[in-house]
């Protein structure tokens, strides 16, 4: 029966039923006739199992599929409307908690859609995961999906899962634009929070730059914090999303924030795409270069210095013989708290090759190379005494 069912031989399934052989039974992959002939979409086996022998609705393929979520799956009405039709339960879950609803919505089956809910399937259960139907339609991007479900119960949309995550929260991480702006329309909630995350905070991590543009215009909060402190800005600079950054900026987002550790956008921008992220920013004129923090210190001092770091810091113009208030020049900064003598030689070779003093003198008197000549680095020394600085000074 099993190879009927695969091939669709109806009137060779008449034959086996009326022999007596089991509709149910389970195959040496644990299929039975049924499993095969939705896959298959083979109709008129389906309705021969279904209507004629009762066909068991509970039996799963090995991986999981029941026969409603299957033909659900597929887009065969014929087929869910006949399971149904014999008593099968229209919200019936599956291994992972999802509904035949969920199915049809994964895959964009919108006729099914229709009909499961003209079968009063409900768009509110969740599986496992926390996704209601209406989630899974806007993680996939299914506009059409949404707008049905927002017609039958509006009041899902702002449905959380139990992590928090919104429709919404859905519809910006991935990026779905049409699917956002139908959210957004609908009156969705444009701050709500998953971890203190808002929609705005996922769409700028992911660079989601058309949703973002959706939730700016209907007055998303640019300055929300999420669990850590951070604003959208801060989420767009640490994932070094450009464009995210450009339209926050554009939207007035604060550029001075800080967490509440007192961490700062600019040293965030140290850290991300070696640096990258903080020369656009610069080039942009987001940030004078050689302005000075309250420590009365320029970009140099914000960071141990890495090569990457300086050339970009220098191809923006800032000083490389700046002066802070204790007297130190970066290069000293380089030489006494890179972590180790190859980064320290490659930022000094740098901010000498762009007219960094190689003889300034910081507290006491002490030069570049007493500070590498304590840390017992020899290259770095050799290199200062090919420049000319002085063996013999003192401190």
């Amino acid at each position: 029966m099993h190879r009927a069912a695969w091939i669709g031989d109806h009137k060779e399934i008449f034959s086996l039923l009326f022999d007596g052989v089991d509709p149910n039974a389970i195959d040496e992959v644990g299929w039975t006739p049924l499993n095969y002939a939705i896959f298959q979409e083979h109709d008129e086996v389906i309705r021969l199992l279904v209507a004629k022998t009762q066909a068991s609705f509970s039996i799963p393929t090995p991986d999981g599929w029941l026969p409603l979520h299957a033909a659900a799956y597929k887009g065969n009405l014929m087929a869910v409307v006949s399971i149904i039709q014999q008593g099968c339960p229209v919200d019936l879950v599956d291994c992972e908690g999802q509904t035949a609803l969920h199915k049809a919505t994964e895959n964009n089956n919108v006729q099914v859609v229709i009909h499961l809910l003209e079968m009063h399937a409900n768009p509110t259960t969740m599986a496992h995961n926390g996704f209601n139907a209406l989630h899974t339609a806007a993680t996939n991007g299914h506009q059409a999906m949404v707008q049905l479900f927002l017609a039958k119960c509006c009041a899902i949309v702002d449905q959380p899962t139990p992590q928090g995550f919104t429709p919404l929260h859905c519809a910006a991480t991935r990026g779905h634009l049409s699917v956002a702006q139908v959210l957004v329309k609908a009156k969705a909630d444009l701050n709500a929070m998953v971890d203190g995350a808002t929609p705005l905070h996922m769409a700028s991590e992911y660079g989601n730059v058309q949703v973002m543009e959706t939730l700016l215009e209907a007055k998303a909060d640019c300055e929300a914090r999420e669990s850590q402190q951070l604003t959208p800005l801060m989420v767009s600079v640490m994932t070094g999303q450009v464009g995210a950054l450009d339209l926050l900026v554009a939207h007035q987002a604060n550029l001075h924030t800080q967490t509440s550790r007192g961490h700062t956008l600019l040293q965030y921008a140290m850290y991300v795409n070696q640096g990258k992220i903080l020369g656009h920013m610069l080039q942009r004129e987001y940030f004078r270069p050689n302005a000075v923090d309250a420590r009365g210190c320029n970009l140099f001092f914000h960071t141990p210095l890495e090569v990457n770091i300086a050339t970009i810091l220098l191809a923006c113009q800032v000083d490389p013989n700046f002066v802070n208030p204790q007297g130190i020049t970066p290069l000293l900064y380089v030489c006494e708290y890179s972590v180790d003598e190859p980064i320290a030689l490659a930022t000094v070779r740098a901010l000498t090759g762009v007219k960094a003093n190689p003889h300034c003198h910081g507290p006491n008197g002490v030069t570049a190379l007493h500070i590498a000549s304590s840390r017992q680095w020899v290259d770095v020394c050799r290199f200062l005494l090919d420049l000319g600085v002085d063996r013999q000074s003192m401190v």
